[in-house]
């Protein structure tokens, strides 16, 4: 399941490098996946999840396209 998933999240960043939506869930199921490889006692090194998010904040959006998070909403700046 881990590795579909990553699959999917993968592929719809290939189509669309600045769908930040993608970037937030492949983090978290990086994220997730660490932690429980640590919790089960195995070596777990956090590469992967520096990996996703040094090639998250390397996808800056045209600024037209920034995104801002205010008190829990997700807005943009023609709002």
């Amino acid at each position: 399941m881990l590795g579909k998933r990553r699959i999917q999240y993968e592929e719809e960043l290939a189509h669309d490098p600045t769908n930040y939506d993608a970037w937030f869930s492949l983090a978290r199921l990086e994220e997730d996946a660490y932690r429980s490889d640590r919790d089960d006692g195995q070596d777990a090194k956090p590469d992967r999840v520096r990996e996703v998010y040094e090639r998250a904040v390397a996808n800056v959006p045209p600024a037209t396209e920034k995104r801002y998070v205010f008190k829990g909403r997700i807005g943009n700046n023609r709002d």
